[in-house]
């Protein structure tokens, strides 16, 4: 069965012309135990999931994995739009790979990554505890890979709970006959904000001011 299945996929290649949304696009592949998935992104929110097809006795089962974690509230944002996407997408699919033998829209899964993240902690000049952090994406060129790298690393963001940024592609360039590093950057925590484009002049004084004063706020907050 699976070896027909696979065939099968090969063979009809195109019917991954789905209808999606502007800002969503989807890619498909084959995972380890040789079944066939579909993968969902979104220009701003990154990938979304996968819809894995998995050969059964009788027909398809159809099998949803929204990526991202509970506590992330960007997560119900993105099976919000991966619930909306596959249900036209699972009827197209059925005419190709049989009747649906089960469909699971809100499983959840932290995606494990192979590979690590490089990121930089900023302590307070004083009392040495962490005053800010810098998560380093260099291969992120655009607002839904900054947000990848922000879903991967959400936990610990979170447990520093320190104002931190997503640091995307970069080049070096020249302001007023300085050399200066301009890059794609999103400020993700406490808040999240729309991602820019900055220069480390206007980063650093930002880094280094929190660092400064941080035990300076800790006294005025008493």
């Amino acid at each position: 069965m699976k070896y027909e299945f696979i065939d099968k996929q090969v063979e009809l290649n195109d019917c991954s012309n789905f209808s999606l949304p502007n800002g969503v696009t989807s890619s498909k592949g084959v995972d380890s135990k040789g079944n066939f998935y579909y993968e969902f992104n979104h220009n701003k929110l990154g990938e979304l999931g996968k819809l894995h097809l998995i050969p059964r006795s009788k027909g398809t089962q159809f099998l949803c994995a929204v990526v991202g974690e509970q506590g992330d509230p960007v997560t119900n944002k993105r099976q919000e739009i991966l619930t909306s996407i596959l249900i036209p997408v699972v009827k197209q699919l059925e005419t190709v790979y049989g009747e649906n033998a089960g469909y699971e829209p809100e499983q959840y899964f932290a995606r494990t990554d192979t590979h690590l993240i490089e990121s930089k902690m900023f302590p307070c000049e004083k009392c040495n505890k962490p005053t800010s952090l810098l998560v380093f994406a260099p291969d992120a060129d655009n607002e839904g890979k900054l947000e990848d790298y922000n879903r991967r690393m959400f936990s610990k963001i979170k447990d520093f709970d320190v104002p931190t940024w997503i640091i995307g592609y970069g080049k070096d360039v020249i302001i007023n006959g300085q050399p200066e590093n301009e890059c794609l950057i999103a400020k993700v925590w406490p808040k999240r904000e729309k991602a820019r484009i900055i220069t480390s002049a206007e980063l650093n004084p930002i880094i280094d001011g929190l660092m400064e004063n941080h035990c300076l706020n800790a006294v005025a907050k008493v």
